[in-house]
């Protein structure tokens, strides 16, 4: 068997034919790439389980830990994106790609990884309603949620759509894409991270002009911390690992200091939340320099790893996993203390999202190699004007 260099794993190197193997996906390929950037996975782990406590848990959601979530999400996507969109745009300046192929190429990739299993629940949702009406799906809500309008629902109308509040987040990052992918392909690689600034600009703008709703739901805003990453993204490779060091180190006590000032005077970070995203943009910027310290390792845990590796499915899953909903279909009566439910609740969605991983999600990525290209962010140091 191939021996990997320190910090560095192989992928495909052995198949374990357990099914306990396919079920933990890591296990099996669930391995990093060479010049994968470790510690990534980690991240999304994190932050499902924040969303994840705050659907399920009153004070993770008085302290918004699903928002911090959401907006890790957001950052670390514009991080990886954005850094793939520049990099096919230095392909076509030097003629090794045309635009149109490497808009198509672009969102081929996004809609294999997205859509099944998001059409998939909502498929199953229309299924239902043949049985009779489905609160927040029936009373004219479905249109938002098929073309990921799910935002642009909530603040229309004010009103949250229960189970299917979640998907607006999903909404902001495909709107992002078909914003991103043209803009970014068509401009010069030079003014990407101008582009960026600008995004960034006009978002906070936005979020300081209008509403609350705006903070948590608008798209102009919501793209301000998707670009906010994109930049980070762009400009790594140029910061010298002391700065990054350096840059840290002064984020992370200053956002400690600010959450626990917040949560001194407030009982709420709902201050402090302002500072996140540029915080995160400074962690992965140092993540992408130091691939061997502590934080990183822990990061990379094979819990951690694996979770993050399904991190989408779980996010997709998790709130329609009502164990109330599932014991009245069973027709169970014992009703279990909520801090039973909510471990259940928790070990359904991971299985979910793991069999979602396995039987759906990793064969598409097979059938497509160039999709990993998204899905195993690369430590590629992509010049930047």
């Amino acid at each position: 068997m191939p021996k990997a260099r320190a910090g560095v794993h192989l992928a495909g190197v052995a198949k374990l034919p357990q099914f306990g193997a396919a079920i933990w996906p890591a296990l099996k390929t669930g391995v990093v790439l060479e010049n994968r950037i470790l510690g990534l996975d980690g991240i999304r782990a994190v932050a499902v389980l924040m969303v994840f406590a705050q659907h399920t848990n009153n004070l993770a959601q008085s302290l918004q830990a699903g928002d911090f979530g959401v907006w890790a999400f957001f950052v670390l996507s514009g991080f990886l994106i954005v850094r793939i969109l520049h990099a096919q745009r230095l392909d076509i300046e030097v003629g090794r790609e045309t635009i149109a192929s490497a808009w198509l190429k672009f969102f081929r990739r996004r809609t294999l990884r997205i859509f099944p299993i998001y059409y998939l629940v909502l498929s199953i949702c229309a299924v239902l309603t043949l049985t009779g009406p489905l609160l927040h799906y029936s009373g004219g809500q479905w249109p938002y949620y098929w073309s990921y309008l799910t935002n642009v629902y909530i603040e229309t109308t004010g009103l949250l759509p229960g189970i299917f509040t979640h998907l607006w987040s999903l909404a902001v990052e495909e709107q992002f894409y078909l914003f991103a992918a043209p803009v970014f392909l068509l401009l010069p690689s030079r003014l990407a991270p101008h582009l960026c600034v600008l995004v960034i600009a006009v978002g906070l703008a936005r979020g300081f002009l209008n509403s609350e709703s705006a903070l948590h739901y608008d798209s102009l805003f919501n793209f301000y911390m998707l670009a906010l990453g994109g930049l980070a993204g762009l400009i790594v490779s140029r910061i010298e690992p002391r700065t990054a060091k350096i840059v840290f180190s002064i984020a992370a006590p200053v956002m400690a200091l600010a959450l626990a000032a917040d949560y001194a005077t407030t009982r709420t970070l709902k201050h402090s939340v302002f500072l996140f995203p540029l915080f995160v943009s400074s962690l992965y910027i140092f993540i992408f320099h130091f691939q061997k310290t502590l934080l990183v390792r822990a990061l990379d845990c094979v819990p951690l790893r694996n979770l993050g590796r399904i991190s989408y499915g779980f996010y997709l899953y998790h709130n329609f996993v009502k164990l109330d909903a599932i014991r009245s279909a069973l027709g169970i009566s014992f009703e279990p203390p909520n801090k039973v439910r909510v471990a259940l609740e928790l070990l359904i969605t991971i299985v979910v999202a793991t069999l979602s991983w396995v039987t759906i999600e990793r064969p598409l990525l097979k059938r497509k190699p160039e999709l990993r290209a998204i899905n195993e962010p690369s430590k590629v140091n992509y010049p930047v004007p």
